[in-house]
């Protein structure tokens, strides 16, 4: 249900730049550059970017040689929508100022903005290293990363992001969404709960939170969430899709088709109500009515490198074995950084009694996640241990829960959530 969203015209925390300019080296004109300034500042605080980029221009007239100048006038540009011109203001800012903490946080923004990824981490890395104590630069950070799906190193930085600023929402709602694209439902559902406190009226923070505990089967635990999401918000799309899934789950075929179809006349093409209603169709032996949704779920998740989440479920509910397998198949290829495709390809393989299959499943989403997640039958309890390549590692060893101390087979121990 989550998306990372860019941001780039936000610029909240950018504007102390203004605070800790350089001495104009034309003193000349030292108090009237002050006070142009001071209007730049306020122009790009009102939002009226234009207007600072023409102030700007104006003092480097005068003083066309002062990093920091440039580099607010690269910020103007950027919230102008032209991350192309501020790079290139950027660039010269660059040729007169070493170790410019927002040079580097601005630089890496614009360059994220032009899907220049690989550069922008450099600068975005560089902007973590001058000012670890820069939330914004640690969030721009992990969204470059989270784009190029590198999903387990998101979360490395993250975690580390979030104990400095553990109520940060923005590195929160990231670290939540990196853990589900690792297939942790478990981890992403503690996160979100943190976020549902830190914003306990957020329809976002409350479905979420619901949503991370359906995938896992926990519907009664959601329930309380999905009460509260009616009455923040009980005609929003997220609202009725965790509604309509607790009905799904509880076998209430009417209440959850007619929330699915109330989904749908908010957004025609949403992929959870149409594979829902696809399998109530076939349950209500309308085969006409489950195809024609299929066809609707295929045209909504063309280009979606996420369509096998979708398509998994809804094969596996209509019996379609063949489709379900393929379509992980074709996930493993699309959406190959997220360990989830691996991890439910390995339990698919484990119900088909194909142990070396399931078990080389189940090392490729260690190896993407970077630990090994298990859980233990005894007291219920999930751990993980960190993963290192260089390091042996056995699929088959058993594991001791830290928690009861009791064995936990392998691979039959592995977490699915």
């Amino acid at each position: 249900m989550a998306s990372v969203q860019d941001d780039t015209a936000a610029f909240d925390g950018y504007l102390p730049v203004f605070t800790g300019l350089s001495e104009p080296t034309n003193r000349g004109n030292e108090s009237l550059i002050h006070a142009s300034l001071k209007d730049a500042a306020r122009a790009l605080e009102e939002g009226r970017a234009k207007d600072a980029v023409s102030i700007l221009e104006r003092i480097l007239d005068s003083d066309g040689e002062d990093a920091d100048i440039l580099v607010c006038l690269g910020m103007a540009h950027l919230q102008c929508g032209d991350p192309a011109k501020a790079v290139e203001v950027l660039r010269k800012a660059e040729s007169l100022a070493d170790d410019h903490t927002v040079l580097a946080l601005v630089m890496g923004r614009a360059l994220k903005a032009l899907g220049e990824f690989d550069e922008a981490e450099k600068y975005l890395r560089l902007a973590v290293q001058l000012d670890p104590e820069e939330p914004e630069a640690w969030t721009d950070l992990c969204k470059v990363l989270y784009v190029k799906t590198r999903y387990a190193e998101a979360c490395d930085q993250l975690r580390r992001a979030v104990s400095r600023f553990p109520q940060d929402r923005k590195l929160l709602g990231l670290y939540a969404m990196s853990l589900h694209r690792l297939g942790d439902y478990g981890g992403a559902a503690e996160i979100w709960e943190k976020i549902e406190r830190l914003q306990p009226q957020s329809i976002v923070a409350v479905s979420n939170h619901a949503y991370a505990l359906l995938l896992q089967g926990r519907v009664s635990e959601a329930e309380h969430l999905i009460e509260k999401a009616l009455q923040i918000d009980p005609d929003n799309y997220r609202t009725l899709i965790v509604l309509g899934e607790t009905k799904f789950r509880q076998d209430r075929a009417e209440e959850a088709v007619s929330i699915f179809s109330s989904v749908l006349q908010l957004e025609p093409n949403n992929a959870e109500a149409l594979g829902r209603l696809a399998v109530l169709a076939q349950r209500c032996r309308d085969e006409d009515g489950c195809e024609s949704y299929l066809q609707r779920l295929k045209s909504s998740l063309a280009e979606n490198p996420e369509s096998w989440r979708y398509f998994h479920e809804t094969y596996r509910l209509l019996g379609r074995t063949r489709e379900l397998i393929d379509c992980l198949l074709k996930g493993a290829r699309d959406d190959s950084g997220a360990a989830a495709v691996w991890v439910t390809l390995a339990a698919e393989y484990q119900i088909r009694g194909e142990s070396k299959l399931a078990e080389d499943a189940w090392m490729i989403s260690i190896r993407l996640r970077g630990y090994v997640k298990a859980h233990c039958p005894k007291c219920q309890y999930n751990f993980r241990i960190k993963y290192e390549e260089n390091e042996s590692f056995d699929i088959s060893n058993s594991l001791t829960c830290p928690a009861c101390f009791e064995t936990v087979p392998m691979p039959e121990g592995l977490a699915l959530y």
